[in-house]
């Protein structure tokens, strides 16, 4: 029997021939899945280092995937919506404030208002771990027909990049960017 990986690709010479030859197919199957695409029970039932960079692997327990980002697995997520809010903001009726990841690439849907004026550079909600940015990304939302610049901060503060009147809403849309890490 030999075993061989070539670009990626596992190829076993003379397996089914052997006795036990299907069983060790396919146990050497569900290790392949579930380092290569394939499923496992959980998080914990993921190797905690190698070469896997860009591999999705299903996770049962979630519903959703686990990518490598070549340092530590991260789990794609469901739209959820538990951001720290900065003092004033809320979500904007009937806009959701949400946010997933997917491949390692986070997306936040952001509709806030606020009853009263803040000033420039205001935070407006925190990101929790695992959903900041690698560096800071700078986008456009709008107010009323008025562009307005905001910033999402390395440390997951979503910032109001320009001052605002009070009881306007700040549409964002979504924006998305590469997590930095889970």
């Amino acid at each position: 029997m030999s075993i061989t990986t070539t670009n990626g690709m596992v190829i076993l010479d003379d397996l089914d021939s052997r006795p036990n030859g299907p069983g060790i197919i396919q146990q050497l199957g569900n290790q392949v899945d579930a380092f290569y695409g394939g499923k496992v029970a959980n998080a914990a039932a993921l190797p905690a280092s190698g070469d896997f960079d860009g591999q999705r692997v299903w996770l049962i327990d979630v519903k959703g995937y686990a990518v490598w980002n070549g340092a530590a697995w991260i789990s794609d997520t469901a739209l959820l919506n538990n951001v720290t809010w900065a003092s004033g903001w809320s979500t904007y009726a009937p806009e959701a404030t949400e946010y997933e990841r997917r491949n390692g690439v986070v997306t936040i849907y952001v509709g806030v208002t606020r009853p009263d004026a803040h000033a420039a550079e205001s935070p407006v909600l925190t990101m929790p771990a695992g959903f900041r940015p690698r560096r800071a990304i700078r986008a456009t939302g709008q107010n009323n027909g008025s562009l307005r610049p905001f910033t999402v901060l390395p440390t997951g503060v979503l910032r109001a990049d320009a001052a605002q009147a009070a009881g306007q809403a700040l549409f964002v849309g979504s924006i998305s960017y590469p997590a930095a890490s889970a």
